[in-house]
């Protein structure tokens, strides 16, 4: 039996609880916001929507994090203490790495800023399993996303609830930072956060704890407006992203099945249940024009590739990708869908790998975010007794190796995958990591600039960064 629906499973994973680190201009002005109902859901949306484009937000595990052109933004962590047995508390800073001068700080201009306590804007805090913090930079601003797992949610009337899912926002220098939103109590963040975004508003969906509904969600990025919505006439829909001025869903019988049996489905009717759909998988894809509320279904390209149901993919600019990784005795194909021409064809095909090695494909999210962000890789990687990464070009299938590697503390070669585009073309690649023995401390890396053909070459030189250090040690 597979697992639970993927809907409720891919919530934020991680780790943190603000405690008393809690922004400026606190916002409680959105506890009145009401789920829809499906019947009364109108076609088209009760709001102007802009030019969609897809939005990736960092986690506090590195060496993710967001970047706008100039800079690139990335939690550190600071300080973590054991408050209890189980109960580790951990404390963050924002960190502003400036493509121009080479050098890493927090995101703070106050002046003599010690960057220990909420007092600095950089700052956060929180408890290991509770909480999760995200960054993403749009349209010249750095947003903060703080949300809680569902089993924090579950213990709201304890002494320890955690605080809802917030948004807030700062200056790229890290001033004037805000409380943009927050959404009500009994709300949890679905899939990557709100994966998708018109520069003006953010778009996502959120599970409502109190009859494990699903929905989704705007916030209007200026004023803090949070307003929920429907994408379909029930919640058995999820939100993978966007192109142009539609919004890209799949539709799993895995949340059909939940809405018509409320609750835990018992034991006693998975044989009839299976027996009736087969599998759980998801079956439709579909393109929705917000403005004209027109639904296009969107199976044609995965007939092309015949596939049955949409097994896990990654969307990245109207077109999904598939590689197959659990079959280890037929060549790995790389199939890509265009949901807006609904085609299908084999991008890219590699032998059949050994009985211990893979392949797997992510998104690879190198230019700032927007409407005209071009990103023509995705970021490919290679186990046979070492982790090798290589870039799979999206127009020609054509894959390039990465040679440019670092050693970690124990002499183990690693690939110096890019994760983030400089204005100026340059690559932002990890060239160390500091390992530590603490379990509970995240490993740090040591970035550098180097042009893409000296990344994917191995030969070339490469501009080294002055990170920061912290001025005492972690405790």
């Amino acid at each position: 039996m597979k697992r639970i629906p993927a809907i409720c499973t891919a919530l934020l994973a991680a780790a943190l609880l603000l405690t008393a680190c809690k922004p400026q201009d606190s916002a409680a002005r959105n506890d009145a916001v009401q789920p829809p109902r499906a019947e009364d859901a109108p076609s088209a949306l009760p709001f102007a929507v802009g030019r969609l484009y897809d939005l990736s937000w960092s986690t506090v595990n590195p060496p993710t994090g967001c970047s706008d052109g100039a800079a690139f933004y990335s939690l550190r962590q600071l300080f973590i203490t054991e408050e209890s047995p189980g109960k580790i508390q951990s404390s963050w800073l924002i960190m502003r790495l400036d493509f121009e001068t080479r050098t890493q700080a927090p995101l703070c201009s106050l002046p003599g800023c010690t960057h220990e306590n909420a007092d600095c804007p950089a700052y956060l805090c929180g408890i290991l399993g509770k909480d999760d913090f995200a960054l993403a930079a749009v349209e010249g601003q750095l947003y903060v996303l703080h949300a809680a797992p569902a089993e924090a949610l579950e213990a709201a009337d304890s002494a320890e609830a955690s605080p809802t899912v917030w948004l807030d926002a700062a200056a790229a220098d890290g001033s004037g930072r805000r409380r943009v939103a927050e959404l009500p109590s009994g709300w949890t963040l679905m899939k990557s956060s709100f994966p998708v975004t018109d520069g003006a508003s953010l778009y996502g969906q959120y599970l409502d704890l109190s009859d494990d509904s699903v929905h989704g969600v705007r916030i209007a990025l200026e004023t803090g407006e949070v307003t929920s919505f429907p994408f379909g006439l029930d919640d058995s829909e999820e939100l993978l992203g966007a192109y142009g001025d539609q919004f890209i869903l799949c539709r799993s019988d895995e949340t059909i099945l939940r809405i018509a049996y409320p609750g835990v489905i018992a034991p006693e009717r998975n044989g009839l249940l299976w027996s009736r759909y087969g599998s759980y998988d998801t079956r439709s894809l579909l393109l929705y024009d917000p403005t004209a509320g027109i639904r296009t279904c969107r199976n044609n390209g995965l007939a092309q590739a015949g596939l049955s149901s949409i097994p896990y993919m990654l969307a990245q600019q109207g077109k999904l990708y598939y590689i197959p990784t659990d079959d280890f005795a037929v060549p790995q194909i790389v199939w890509q869908i265009d949901l807006l021409s609904d085609t299908a064809r084999v991008l890219a095909e590699f032998p059949a790998p050994s009985a211990d090695g893979w392949r797997s494909l992510e998104a690879l999210q190198l230019c700032p975010a927007g409407p005209d962000s071009q990103e023509p890789y995705l970021l490919g990687s290679w186990w046979n007794g070492q982790n090798k990464f290589f870039l799979l070009d999206v127009r020609d299938g054509s894959v390039q190796e990465i040679g440019l590697r670092y050693k970690n503390s124990a002499g183990d070669p690693l690939c110096s995958r890019p994760v983030a585009q400089t204005d100026s073309g340059l690559w932002l690649v990890p060239v160390g990591r500091i390992d530590s023995a603490d379990p509970w401390q995240i490993e740090q890396y040591l970035f550098a600039l180097a042009a893409p053909e000296t990344v994917i070459s191995g030969e070339g030189e490469v501009f080294p960064i002055q990170m920061w250090e912290s001025p005492q040690p972690l405790g």
